[in-house]
């Protein structure tokens, strides 16, 4: 794609050398045409308007060319580099899994056993403690009867209660272990490099800080390329080139439009007096830009001018070019017309050299005598002198013209642009550059536009996908997940559990206390109720 693309820079550093030359050479005939303002604004829109072309395009080049072509090794040891650091902490994270698995399943083995232990704590407190309240509201007869049992629900609830006591010990010690794991991973997760290692630690810190990884193992510099590249296309696709060069383009059509204001004038003012036509001088010609240049092609009808020639012996002389004649003379012998006879005496067309004087009528074509005037003469010298300034102009009019390049000037002897152009600028016209320029830079757009349909398109969706796998902000927000199942829900249910525990010992150990109380003051009367019925047997024996 970057390959023959040299050209963004030399040709843009061309054209850009070929404006100031146009103007080095063709200042004055700017001026003088009025088209200096337009030239202005073909310069400005060709820094305006193509310049930020150029420097995206070769944005673009520098990119495939630098951070993707001759970066490729890099890039490749870099992924894998970031890959191999990957693996690392795969193999640490799949430990680290394995062991949560491994105390997820004992607790998974004990939660039967351990619910079952607790609910029969409560369920065994309940009962016994039931069965001493029968005990405190029924009749002594019941409670004769049931003192066993009251003793039993005293010895047990004294015993279970011992049990919840280390229960809630052990659980109350579980607690503190959960409430010191908790903040010891806070610890933990803030920086891992001092527990794990800074290989694994890159890895570790990156998805709890919410970073790439292709930021934490510096992969992005290096394959930065696709986001340079996606940045770049969307700039590309949103230019049309072809407007944009048309900006310059139309200016310096304008310009070609206008160019023969330059010579314009002096062939107006040579026709005017080409075409005069008025005694004594019946000038009739009118002249093109082309036939001025050679007079001698004018479409005349005659061949032959229509008045005597001064110093041709009364004739009139030929319209055809003689010899390799110029045309500054050619149009100096035409135009040269006889004088008139101001007076009859001394005046006459010259027929003999040797003839001293000769006579005519009042203005009769003359031209030897005192009396002959010419007053064609400064007519013609105003044709030839006029021609001298045409010619200049013209001249400087198709060397405009030939440099420019929106035509080149048909009877231009070089081939366009000038020698001087070509000597210090460059071999093709300015608008020649800006059209091969344009087309260039087209085809270049357009091979960057389609991108994606090459190879360099599916390095760059690689890119893309490797980046978005490098996204592992995932594991902080599962992290975070397991960590309010653990801290929050089961801390809290342990807490709960604990509690009710401590509120249970003592509640058992109370029963306890109480219950061994009532069956001692059971067991006091019944004694006494003994003593006092035996002594009233014996009163009523001793009686009868």
């Amino acid at each position: 794609i970057f390959d023959g693309t040299e050209y963004v820079k030399t040709d843009a550093l061309e054209i850009v050398d070929s404006f100031v030359g146009f103007y080095s050479l063709h200042s004055e005939g700017l001026n003088a045409s009025s088209s200096l303002e337009g030239f202005n604004a073909a310069t400005l829109g060709f820094q305006e308007k193509v310049t930020p072309i150029i420097d995206n395009v070769q944005y673009m080049l520098d990119t495939l060319q630098m951070d993707l072509y001759e970066q490729a090794d890099t890039i490749e040891g870099g992924i894998s580099g970031a890959i191999g650091q990957l693996d690392s902490f795969s193999s640490q994270s799949l430990e680290w899994q394995a062991e949560i698995y491994h105390y997820e399943a004992q607790e998974l083995g004990f939660r039967a056993i351990r619910r079952s232990a607790v609910l029969a704590i409560f369920l065994a407190s309940f009962a016994f403690g039931f069965l001493g309240l029968l005990c405190i509201i029924g009749t002594k007869t019941v409670c004769r009867k049931v003192v066993h049992m009251l003793q039993l629900t005293g010895v047990f609830s004294a015993l279970l209660g011992t049990i919840s006591l280390v229960s809630a010990s052990v659980l109350l010690a579980v607690s503190f272990f959960l409430h010191d794991a908790c903040e010891m991973s806070d610890i933990i997760t803030g920086d891992f490099e001092p527990f794990v290692g800074d290989k694994v630690a890159t890895a570790a810190n990156a998805c709890f800080n919410d970073t790439n990884l292709a930021e934490a193992f510096n992969m992005t510099e290096k394959v930065n390329f696709q986001q340079k590249l996606d940045e770049g296309l969307k700039q590309l696709d949103k230019i049309n080139v072809s407007q944009s060069f048309q900006i310059v383009l139309g200016p310096l059509s304008d310009i070609h439009s206008v160019l023969g204001a330059v010579s314009d004038s002096a062939l107006s003012a040579i026709n005017q007096v080409t075409s005069s036509n008025e005694f004594p001088c019946p000038f009739a010609d009118i002249y093109t830009k082309e036939t001025i240049i050679k007079p001698w092609e004018l479409n005349i009808p005659t061949d032959v001018t229509p008045y005597v020639i001064r110093d041709n012996f009364g004739n009139p002389i030929s319209y055809s070019r003689m010899a390799s004649e110029t045309a500054e003379s050619y149009l100096g012998r035409i135009y040269n017309k006889a004088g008139v006879c101001s007076a009859e005496s001394s005046c006459c067309i010259a027929y003999d050299p040797l003839e001293p004087s000769c006579e005519s009528e009042v203005y009769d074509d003359c031209d030897l005598g005192d009396n002959c005037v010419y007053p064609c003469e400064n007519l013609k010298l105003g044709i030839v002198e006029g021609y001298k300034a045409f010619a200049i102009l013209y001249d400087r009019e198709r060397r405009m013209n030939a440099d420019l390049g929106v035509m080149c000037p048909a009877d231009f002897d070089d081939s366009c642009p000038t020698a001087e152009f070509k000597a210090a600028y460059a071999n093709t016209t300015l608008v020649g550059l800006i059209e091969n320029y344009k087309v260039k830079i087209i085809g270049t757009k357009d091979s960057l536009v389609s991108l994606a349909s090459t190879s360099v398109g599916g390095a760059m969706a690689e890119v893309e996908d490797f980046l978005c796998n490098m996204n592992v902000s995932f594991v902080e927000r599962r992290y975070h997940e397991v960590r309010d199942d653990i801290c929050i829900q089961l801390y809290g249910g342990v807490a709960q559990i604990n509690w009710a525990l401590w509120i249970l010992s003592i509640s058992l150990e109370v029963i306890s206390i109480l219950a061994h109380v009532l069956v001692v003051r059971l067991r006091g009367v019944s004694e006494k109720e003994a003593a006092l019925g035996m002594l009233d047997s014996d009163s009523t024996s001793s009686y009868y």
